[in-house]
């Protein structure tokens, strides 16, 4: 089969097609998106804040970034081993 016969561009053609229905699906999602942000009703920032402030609050004793760690074998972030430096 040459390169320009008729399988290459029903190929082409069938990659294009798909090409464009997935676009058109993304941007029908965008567009929901936007019409749900459209109808919410907005939010102050200081009412956000104060949301913000009280789930810490209420969660402060699970979060061992506030509260610290037991012993070092807890913390993830602490110094595991050796360190190499190469210069």
């Amino acid at each position: 089969m040459s390169l320009f016969g008729r399988g290459f561009f029903e190929d082409k053609a069938k990659d294009m097609i798909t090409l464009m229905a997935r676009e058109i699906l993304e941007l029908r999602e965008f567009r929901e998106q936007l019409l749900v942000e459209l109808h919410r009703d907005p939010m102050k920032c200081s009412d956000a804040m104060k949301e913000l402030i009280d789930y810490v609050k209420q969660h402060e004793d699970e979060d061992r970034l506030v509260k610290g760690f037991q012993n070092s074998k807890e913390n993830p972030f602490s110094d595991q081993g050796a360190t190499c430096v190469i210069i």
